[in-house]
């Protein structure tokens, strides 16, 4: 089980065009930002449990649990909010009963920052990769910081999300997202206009026509693939299929 914190926005639309290219773009960075490419998650949307973000990876579980929030949280302009502090980890158990899993596809770009030393350093991510699990708490602390888009299907919505989160040792954690946030500040980084601070899984408890149609769909699929498996074996065992 390791601890982190996070602070992270939303918009209810595209990334803004300035940002995006403020983000993406190694003209304000010290390297070219990392991944870029789709990819979909599959998270199980838990109803009445907003503190907790669980997603299905890899045959496994992935359990980030809302604890508690940093005094003070983060004053750095335009980065001002709110800083969550999550305990993680990986179950072999289960999700709970009620939980509603939720495929959401969209493409991430990633940034990641060594906060262990004085003066922090940037360090190069592959091109086209994305990590699937944050830095260890034994590499010291980091702070990943995250941009993603993401399209919700049939509802023509799309949606973005830009995040610091820090790993590491319990003490640096809020210490790498202010610090990470004061570097991200000398940048130039354009407002962060109609974003809202709030955690994931809070996020898509608000979504919930959304994650609803996608459980009805999932339900309605694999009823008719079910059908389909059985269907041969139904014809040739009906009367009369030999006529």
């Amino acid at each position: 089980m390791a601890l982190t914190a996070e602070i992270r926005w939303f918009w209810p639309h595209a990334t803004p065009s300035a940002f995006a290219v403020w983000f993406r773009s190694s003209l304000h960075h010290e390297c070219m930002v990392g991944g870029g490419r789709s990819y979909t998650d599959t998270h199980l949307v838990w109803e009445g449990h907003p503190r907790w973000d669980i997603r299905r990876r890899s045959g496994s579980i992935s359990v980030r649990a809302h604890q508690t929030s940093v005094p003070d949280g983060c004053d750095v302009a335009p980065f001002q909010g709110e800083i969550a502090l999550w305990f993680d980890l990986i179950s072999q158990h289960e999700p709970p009963s009620g939980a509603v899993p939720v495929d959401l596809a969209g493409r991430h770009w990633i940034r990641v920052f060594d906060t262990g030393d004085r003066q922090l350093r940037e360090i190069r991510q592959m091109a086209s990769g994305w990590p699937t699990k944050l830095m260890p708490v034994d590499a010291g602390p980091h702070c990943q910081v995250d941009l993603a888009e993401y399209e919700l299907g049939d509802f023509g919505e799309r949606w973005a999300t830009f995040g610091l989160t820090a790993t590491g040792p319990g003490e640096t954690l809020a210490a790498s997202i202010r610090r990470t946030a004061a570097v991200l500040n000398e940048r130039r980084p354009p407002a962060l206009e109609d974003a809202f601070v709030t955690t994931l899984p809070q996020w898509l408890l608000s979504l919930s026509p959304f994650w609803r149609h996608g459980a009805a769909l999932r339900h309605h699929r694999a009823a008719h693939a079910g059908h389909a498996e059985l269907r041969p074996a139904q014809m040739a065992a009906a009367p009369g299929a030999a006529n």
